[in-house]
């Protein structure tokens, strides 16, 4: 018996060895990752079954990643409710160029639009092109395989790009991806700390076009005790900004404070919020708000320089 152990043993350290030099290996020839998103409606639950990702994979032997996150949105007309669920796929190819990683990423994400039309019935939106990142850029975990089809927020990889506001950041590692539904084609993303940035919030939106002037979307978004909950009034700033990119706009940031149940000891702790807002135009000249929220989170000046390093408009 303890002979079966101690070669049982010997094995699976063999083993573990070999997955280790073959990952080695695989990442010195695969040294960028690129992605594409499409965005999906309405959404299919067979394409979460293995079949799917068999049919991608032979379709694009170069994919290495395949991820979903769903959504269901409901809508009230005068007709009634209706739920519509949709989602967004990621796609995801390795090369030992960025050209190549790009490249393989959008002829998968071509293949994936006919198989998903053809197969499924489900129309398929790509957002944006693909774009390149070195792997160690990529904070993913190994997989073994191609990767099972379960929904789930994305890491970011690289310049994030917000389709309707027109604009781009790249925030770095410590940043997760969740794609929400405003409507047809419309779909950006949310952008929530994780590790050190845990408690960071990033999110973009385009003004009403009834808004003629920057002062006027100043005023509309300046804080009031009746709309922010523990508005620390005192505490309200505001300031012009300009990104590296040439952008212009107004910055303001205010604390609130309010109760919150504390899971923990099961009682109420008073939680702190800061927010920054930052106010400009896009190349289309309408307005955009870039919110970002802290509750609790040390690592507040290094957000706030990445936005005015990084910011671009298109």
């Amino acid at each position: 018996m303890l002979r079966r152990v101690i070669i049982g043993t010997g094995f699976a350290v063999v083993l573990a060895g070999g997955i280790l030099v073959l990952h080695d290996t695989f990442d010195r020839n695969r040294d960028y990752r690129a992605e594409s998103l499409l965005m999906l409606h309405p959404f299919n639950d067979a394409l979460l079954q293995s079949a799917f990702e068999r049919k991608l994979k032979r379709s694009c032997g170069r994919i290495s990643r395949l991820e979903f996150q769903v959504s269901t949105r409901t809508y009230t007309t005068l007709k009634g409710t209706t739920s519509q669920t949709n989602a967004v796929i990621r796609l995801v190819a390795a090369a030992a160029t960025r050209e190549e990683a790009e490249q393989f990423a959008n002829n998968a994400s071509e293949a994936a639009c006919v198989t998903l039309r053809q197969l499924y019935g489900v129309t398929a939106t790509p957002l944006g092109q693909a774009h390149g990142v070195l792997s160690s850029e990529l904070d993913e975990p190994f997989r073994l395989r191609f990767g099972k089809a379960t929904p789930g927020p994305f890491p970011t990889a690289g310049p994030v790009y917000f389709q309707k506001p027109g604009l781009s950041i790249d925030p770095g590692d410590g940043w997760m991806r969740s794609y929400g539904f405003a409507g047809n084609p419309s779909c950006d993303p949310q952008l929530f700390g994780r590790k050190r940035l845990n408690g960071s919030f990033i999110l973009v939106s385009v003004l009403n076009s009834s808004y003629t002037n920057l002062g006027a979307a100043v005023e509309a978004f300046r804080p009031r005790s009746d709309r922010q909950k523990g508005l620390v009034e005192s505490s309200y700033k505001e300031e012009p900004f300009a990104t590296k990119s040439g952008v212009h706009g107004v910055h303001s940031s205010f604390v609130r404070q309010y109760p919150s149940p504390n899971r923990v000891s099961g009682g109420v702790s008073l939680l702190t919020q800061t927010t920054h807002q930052y106010l400009f135009t896009n190349a289309h000249s309408r307005y955009v708000a870039l919110q970002n929220d802290f509750v609790g989170n040390q690592s507040e000046q290094e957000v706030q320089a990445m936005i005015r390093r990084t910011l671009k408009v298109y």
